[in-house]
Parts: C-alpha cells; sequence; structure tokens
C-alpha cells in the first residue's frame, strides 16, 4: 500500500527542486553576486583534488532556511541544508574531489522575499 504524502512533506520537495532550479538560473544569469565584505570565501581558494579547505559565508538569512548548492565541475551538483549561526554566519569543511572550477552557491530567501543565491564563491582545484 502507498503512503499518502504529507502537504508539509510535498511542500518542501517542491521548494527544494525551486531553490536549486533558482539558485543556478539567477547565479547563471547574473553572475557572482556584488562584494560586500567578502561574504562568502574559500580559504585557500585554490586547491589541490583531495585537499580539505574551509568555506565561509555571512551575511546568511537568520530567520528562514537555508540551502549550499555545490557545483562541481562534472555538473552533478547537491544540494544540503546548512545551519546558520544566530550572527549570519556558516562554516565547514569542504574536499574537491575533481579539478577545475568548483562554485558554492547559499540559496534562501532574498530581500524582494524570493529564493535566490544570496551569497557564492568559488574554489579551484587542480
Amino acid at each position: 500500500m502507498f503512503r499518502k504524502a504529507t502537504p508539509r512533506r510535498s511542500a518542501t520537495m517542491v521548494v527544494m527542486g525551486l531553490v536549486a532550479a533558482l539558485a543556478s538560473t539567477a547565479y547563471a544569469a547574473h553572475g557572482p553576486l556584488p562584494n560586500h565584505d567578502p561574504p562568502c570565501t574559500a580559504s585557500p581558494d585554490s586547491v589541490a583534488v583531495g585537499q580539505a579547505f574551509t568555506l565561509s559565508a555571512t551575511e546568511l538569512p537568520t530567520t528562514d532556511p537555508v540551502w549550499l548548492i555545490v557545483q562541481p565541475p562534472s555538473g552533478n551538483g547537491t544540494v544540503s541544508p546548512v545551519y546558520v549561526n544566530a550572527d549570519g554566519s556558516w562554516s565547514g569543511s569542504q574536499v574537491a574531489t575533481q579539478s577545475g572550477t568548483w562554485t558554492y552557491l547559499f540559496s534562501g530567501l532574498m530581500n524582494n522575499k524570493k529564493y535566490g543565491t544570496v551569497e557564492a564563491c568559488s574554489v579551484q582545484a587542480s
């Protein structure tokens, strides 16, 4: 017997799909967001394949969900929730598993009340 999807579960799945699509579109259409003290950094910004680095972001929304969209050179990206600190910051360790440019998009509710990329940065792996 099939389990009926609850409205909340269905809505969450729809929102996650829309967030990924909108964030990718917003980034592709407008390029990186303006740099304001830098809101998103990868340290170091150039790494060897397999080397760990720190990804950090500031000025993220604190009252609405935020997702991290990882776009590797292969194009097979992932979307996962991030848990933002009360001051709007987040930091985590990442590893680039293939050479090329890796793009990191933080997506959430923007000032215009629409979902899209709120921060973006990249790292070069070789």
